[in-house]
Order: structure tokens, then C-alpha cells, then sequence
């Protein structure tokens, strides 16, 4: 589910899932900290809002999200007893690689960003004794603006800007064991 946040998984995933369940992966954070006003801010804004809406997020990251995300595991692990849980972590976004839109130093604000989260959820899935699992490294010389990209760049399908495409989704399909 594109766009999903804890409270649309509890209250649309969740349901499906039950004692016979027995992997749950997922990935989840971003639209909890309105990360969508940083790639906003990133690519089009100017750069105090860049800063500005990083910033912001960072503090949801710490002080929003790891309530979230431990009631979700806790839900998902009463829902599922006996699943493994995998949790996904996000890739860069640019990894290194030139863009122009956004500029080299606000794409590399949003990567630092997305480490920050990253740190968040390694913490809370260890925490709710789920795996975490890294994809940076996987989808290095991956991003954006990469020759060979696994995440869309910004375009005019909004939606699909920032995201994984079909390479993307088979990367991370492939981190889980």
C-alpha cells in the first residue's frame, strides 16, 4: 500500500493477518513524519525550507514515530504470534550520484535524513524483537539520478517521485532471507 502510515496498516492490514501467519515484511515511517514536505521542500523550495523541513521530520522521527511504530509491532505480534516480522529500512534516496533537481546539497540533506530514520527503526524493530534489515547497501549506486536507477526521480507523476521502480522493488524483495 502506497502512502501508508501505522494507522493505515492497523486499520487496513492488520485484519489480514492471523495465528497462521508466518512472515510479515514491512516497511513503514515516512508518511508518519510527513516526509513528502522534505522531498516537497528538497527539490522545489528554497534551501532554509529544505533545512527547515528536515529538520522537522528529524524531531517526528524521535519523538513521534517510535510510539507508532512499537504499538504497531505490538499489534502486528498479537495479530501474528508466531510470524517473523521483517522490517525494511529505506534506501537513499541519491546516494552521491548528481541531480539537478534537487541540487548536491539538498539531495544529500535528504539521504542524511533518511539515515536518521533509518537509526529510528533499526532501534524500535530490535526493540519489538523484529529483524531489521539495511538496504542502503544494496541499493547503493541505485539512486535517483543514478546511470541505473532503482528509485524514480522527481517528475511530473508526483506520486511515483522518490519511489522505488520495478528494479527498486526487486532489490528490496531480494534483502528478504
Amino acid at each position: 500500500m502506497r502512502g501508508a502510515t501505522t494507522r493505515d496498516l492497523l486499520t487496513r492490514q492488520l485484519p489480514s493477518l492471523g495465528p497462521g501467519t508466518d512472515l510479515v515484511t514491512l516497511t513503514l515511517g515516512a508518511n508518519d513524519v510527513d516526509y513528502v514536505r522534505v522531498m516537497q521542500a528538497c527539490s522545489i523550495g528554497p534551501d532554509a525550507s529544505c533545512e527547515a523541513e528536515a529538520a522537522r521530520a528529524e524531531r517526528a522521527m524521535d519523538h513521534v514515530l517510535p510510539a507508532r511504530l512499537d504499538a504497531t509491532y505490538a499489534a502486528i505480534a498479537h495479530r501474528a504470534p508466531h510470524a517473523r516480522v521483517i522490517v525494511l529500512g529505506y534506501p537513499h534516496l541519491f546516494d552521491g550520484a548528481p541531480c539537478l533537481i534537487p541540487t548536491p546539497p539538498r539531495a544529500r540533506r535528504m539521504d542524511v535524513a533518511v539515515d536518521h530514520m533509518d537509526a529510528v527503526l533499526a532501534d524500535r524493530a530490535r526493540a519489538a524483537g523484529a529483524a531489521y534489515v539495511d538496504p542502503r547497501g544494496r541499493f547503493g549506486g541505485h539512486g535517483a539520478c543514478a546511470a541505473d536507477p532503482w528509485i524514480n526521480p522527481v517528475g511530473l507523476a508526483v506520486s511515483e517521485s522518490y519511489h522505488p521502480n520495478r528494479k527498486g522493488y526487486l532489490g528490496y524483495a531480494s534483502l528478504v532471507p
